[in-house]
């Protein structure tokens, strides 16, 4: 039985008998001298797969989803701004915030944290409150810039911004500091 390898410089196809392996030998092709391989072990035959256990798969997938989900709602809970009392004066609509937007100076925890909100919102595709949460952001602008920039310059993204590709959070970033500026 032959050896077959390639020269590893012109990459041409070459046959060895069994007994020069180990030892040196010329590429017919290009004359650079190579050592000649062992002989191909049935160790070295390529593994079969096994079919995929779907049930496995599913219950694995399951327990992805269960572990993303709480790690969401600890985030969450984690930095969230506390809680203010809610004026009378509110309206009935719960998703309507804009009775909440004033210039008055916004903790930078809580601004950072609208941010994230904000940024999590567009990804997910929720235009509608995302342009609220945009609305508590614009009025803060340079602070929300020094905020802005400061999550650019991070080498690692925030947690609750993990799940958003970098290049889209790049674009995200870039739009809002457009808005702010504009």
């Amino acid at each position: 039985m032959a050896i077959d390898f390639q020269c590893k410089h012109c990459g041409k196809r070459i046959e060895a008998p069994d007994k020069l392996a180990g030892k040196r030998g010329k590429c017919p092709k290009c004359r650079t001298t190579l050592v000649i391989p062992e002989p191909a072990q049935e160790e070295d035959a390529p593994l079969r797969l096994e079919p995929l256990d779907t049930e496995e798969e599913q219950e694995r997938r399951r327990l992805w989803s269960e572990t993303y989900s709480m790690t969401q709602t600890v985030l969450n809970e984690r930095n969230a701004p506390e809680e203010k009392p809610i004026e009378s004066d509110s309206p009935s609509d719960p998703t309507d915030i804009s009775y909440m937007i004033s210039a008055t100076p916004m903790d930078s925890d809580e601004l950072k944290y609208n941010i994230l909100q904000y940024f999590q919102l567009l990804a997910n595709g929720d235009q509608a409150q995302a342009s609220q949460c945009e609305q508590l952001i614009l009025p803060h602008g340079d602070q929300a810039l020094e905020i802005l920039d400061s999550i650019a310059l991070n080498d690692l993204p925030e947690p609750e911004l993990a799940d958003i590709p970098p290049h889209m959070l790049s674009g995200l970033i870039r739009d809002l500091r457009t808005q702010i500026n504009s």
